[in-house]
C-alpha cells in the first residue's frame, strides 16, 4: 500500500508541475486561436476547424497546445472516415495530453478514449483513462471516467474486473455493465442484483435502464440460456402498463413470445402472440399488426400450422398494402409553380444542341457494323485462299522438282545450264530463286515442302516490294538444314518475316541445340566452324547482317538482316 500511495503521489506531484510549466509556456493568441477551432468543431463545421488548427501550428505552442490540436485534427479526420491518418494524430495527443490543466485534460481524456476505441485501439484507451484516473479527474467528470473505464473492461473481455469494480461506481449503466459481466462470467439469473437494477426505474432514467436490461435479454439469447431469458423478459414485460403505455407494452409482449418460442413453450408464446395482436389492432398500429404477424406465422410454421401460418401471412400482406395505399393517398398534390427563365448561355445552347444530335444518330452505326463485318468475313476468307495458294504452291514445286529430276539426265540441258553459270546440284534452288519467280509466300511454302512444318513461318510486310531478293531461299534453306540437322526437340520453331523500307529481316527462334551452340561457340572467337561457313558465305554474298541472340532459359534467336536488291536501270 505504501509503494501505491508513493506511486499515486509521484504522479500528482508531477502533473502539477507539468501543469504549472504549461500555464507558462502558453500564450492568450493561441489559447483563443485554439479556443476558437473546438467552438468551430462541435459545431460540425469540420473544414474551418482543421483550417484553425492547421493555422495555430505557426504560433508558439507548449505540450498542452500540442496535444489539442492533435486531439482535434484526429477528431476531424475521424469524421471524415480517414481512419488511418487519424491514428497518428491519437498517438501525438495521447503522448502530451497529461501536461494540460485538469479542466482541460479530463475532457481531453475522455474524448480521446473515445475515438481511441471507435478506432479499434481499446488498449491505448483503456491506459489513457487509467493514466487520468490516477491523476484525479474533475470532480464532475470523476464518475464519467470510472464509467468509461468500466465499457473498456468490458470491450477487453475483462470480466471479473467490470463484476468487481462496479458496485462502487453510481449510476445506471455501470449497473447495467454489472448484469452483463455476470452474464459472461457464466452466473446464473438468480445471483444477479436484477432487483435492485429493477427498483431503480423509480428513481427516473427509465429509457437507460430498459436499454440495459434489452442489451442483458439479447446476450441471454446468443449464449443460449434460453430459460433464463424467458423469465427476464416476462420481468420486462412488468415494466409497462397496458393501459398508459400500450405501444411499449405490445412490444414487451412480442419479445415474450419470441423467448418463450425458444425456450420451447409453445402455449405462453402463443398466449403472448395473441395479446400483442390485440393490443396493436386496438391501437390500430397497421406497420405494429404486419410485423406480429409475420412473427406468429414464422411461429406457426415452426409448430408445424400450414393454414394458420399462411392466414397470417396474408394479413401481415393486406396490412403492407393498406399502408402503401395510404402513403400514395396522403401525398400532397404535385402543381406547377412558377420559375424565371433566363437566357440561355450560348454555350449550353451548343452543348445541348450536341446531346440532342448525339441522342439519335440514325443508321450509320448499323452500316459501319454491316461493313466491319464485312471486312472481317474478307478477311477470313483471305487467310483461307492463302493457305489454299500455299498448299498448290507446294504441289507445283514438287512437280517441278520432279520435272527438272528427269531432265538431269540429258546432258545438253546440263550443258545449257552450265552456259549460264549454274551447277548440277543447285540447278533446281536457282531456278526457283530467282527474283521475277518468287515472292516470300513463295519461299515459306518451298521451306515447308523440304523441311516440314518443323518451323511456324509468319510474314508481315506491305504490298509493294513483294519480290524476294535472289539467294535468300538458299540462305534460309541452309540455315534450316543445320538447326534442324539433331534429334527431334521438345519445342518447334518460329520463323518471323518482315519487308519494310528497312530491308528484309528474319528471325528464327527455338530451344537451344547442339548446332546452334557450335555457332555459339564460333562467334565467341573459340572454334572455326565448317558447318556454318555456307551460312556465312551465304549472307555475305547477299551484303546483309547475321547476328545470335540468346533469350530466355534455354531459347536462342537467330536474326538476318538483308537489304533490297538494287532496281535494274
Amino acid at each position: 500500500m505504501s509503494s501505491m500511495s508513493s506511486r499515486t503521489m509521484l504522479l500528482v506531484l508531477l502533473a502539477v508541475g507539468i501543469t504549472s510549466l504549461s500555464a507558462i509556456g502558453n500564450s492568450p493568441e493561441t489559447s483563443q486561436a485554439l479556443d476558437r477551432a473546438d467552438a468551430l468543431r462541435q459545431k460540425g463545421k469540420w473544414v474551418q476547424a482543421l483550417s484553425a488548427y492547421r493555422q495555430a501550428l505557426t504560433m508558439p505552442l507548449n505540450g498542452c497546445d500540442q496535444a489539442r490540436i492533435q486531439l482535434g485534427t484526429a477528431s476531424v479526420k475521424w469524421h471524415a472516415g480517414n481512419m488511418s491518418e487519424c491514428k497518428p494524430h491519437l498517438t501525438e495527443a495521447a503522448f502530451s495530453c497529461n501536461t494540460c490543466p485538469p479542466y482541460l485534460r479530463t475532457p481531453m481524456a475522455l474524448e480521446l478514449s473515445e475515438i481511441m476505441a471507435r478506432c479499434g485501439m481499446t488498449a491505448d484507451a483503456l491506459q489513457i483513462l487509467q493514466r487520468e484516473h490516477d491523476l484525479h479527474p474533475l470532480a464532475n467528470k470523476s464518475n464519467d471516467v470510472d464509467v468509461a473505464l468500466l465499457e473498456l473492461h468490458f470491450v477487453e473481455g475483462n470480466w471479473s474486473e467490470v463484476w468487481t469494480t462496479s458496485p462502487g461506481i453510481a449510476g445506471t449503466r455501470a449497473a447495467g455493465l454489472q448484469l452483463q459481466a455476470g452474464v459472461m462470467l457464466g452466473k446464473p439469473l438468480s445471483q444477479l442484483p436484477l432487483d435492485a437494477y429493477f427498483s431503480k426505474l423509480d428513481q427516473g432514467k427509465r429509457t437507460e435502464i430498459i436499454s440495459e436490461l434489452t442489451h442483458l435479454h439479447t446476450m441471454l439469447a446468443g449464449l443460449g440460456r434460453t430459460q433464463e431469458a424467458w423469465q427476464l423478459a416476462q420481468r420486462m414485460g412488468e415494466i409497462h402498463d397496458p393501459n398508459t403505455e400500450p405501444e411499449a407494452w405490445t412490444i414487451d409482449q412480442l419479445r415474450i413470445a419470441t423467448s418463450a418460442e425458444r425456450a420451447m413453450r409453445p402455449l405462453e408464446a402463443l398466449l403472448s402472440y395473441h395479446e400483442a395482436a390485440r393490443i396493436a389492432g386496438q391501437l390500430n398500429d397497421n406497420s405494429l399488426r404486419a410485423r406480429i404477424a409475420r412473427e406468429q406465422a414464422r411461429f406457426e410454421h415452426a409448430r408445424g400450422a400450414s393454414d394458420e401460418a399462411l392466414r397470417h401471412l396474408a394479413l401481415a400482406d393486406s396490412l403492407t398494402l393498406a399502408m402503401l395505399h395510404g402513403f400514395h393517398q396522403n401525398r400532397d398534390a404535385q402543381t406547377f409553380q412558377e420559375h424565371p427563365i433566363f437566357h440561355s448561355d450560348p454555350f449550353e445552347v451548343a452543348a445541348d444542341e450536341i446531346m440532342k444530335s448525339s441522342s439519335s444518330p440514325g443508321a450509320w452505326p448499323f452500316a459501319c457494323a454491316l461493313i466491319l463485318l464485312g471486312l472481317l468475313a474478307a478477311s477470313l476468307r483471305a487467310n483461307e485462299l492463302k493457305k489454299a495458294l500455299r498448299k498448290e504452291r507446294i504441289r507445283a514445286y514438287r512437280m517441278q522438282r520432279m520435272i527438272h529430276a528427269e531432265a538431269e539426265a540429258a546432258k545438253e540441258q546440263v550443258m545449257a545450264m552450265s552456259d549460264v553459270g549454274i551447277d548440277e546440284g543447285g540447278a533446281v534452288e536457282n531456278i526457283l530463286t530467282r527474283p521475277d519467280r518468287l515472292d516470300f509466300d513463295d519461299i515459306i511454302a518451298s521451306l515447308e515442302m523440304d523441311h516440314g512444318t518443323a518451323v511456324e513461318w509468319e510474314f508481315n510486310g506491305t504490298q509493294e516490294g513483294q519480290n524476294a531478293p535472289e539467294g535468300l531461299l538458299s540462305l534460309l534453306s541452309v540455315t534450316l538444314k543445320r538447326l534442324l540437322d539433331s534429334d527431334a526437340m521438345a519445342e518447334p520453331f518460329s520463323g518471323r518475316i518482315r519487308n519494310d523500307w528497312h530491308g528484309i529481316h528474319v528471325e528464327i527462334e527455338g530451344p537451344e541445340t547442339p548446332s546452334t551452340r557450335e555457332l555459339q561457340r564460333m562467334f565467341a572467337g573459340g572454334t572455326h566452324s565448317s558447318q556454318w561457313n555456307p551460312v556465312l558465305v551465304q549472307i555475305e554474298k547477299l551484303a546483309g547482317k547475321f547476328t545470335v541472340e540468346k533469350r530466355g532459359p534455354g531459347e536462342l534467336a537467330l536474326n538476318f538482316m538483308l537489304p533490297h536488291a538494287a532496281e535494274p536501270r
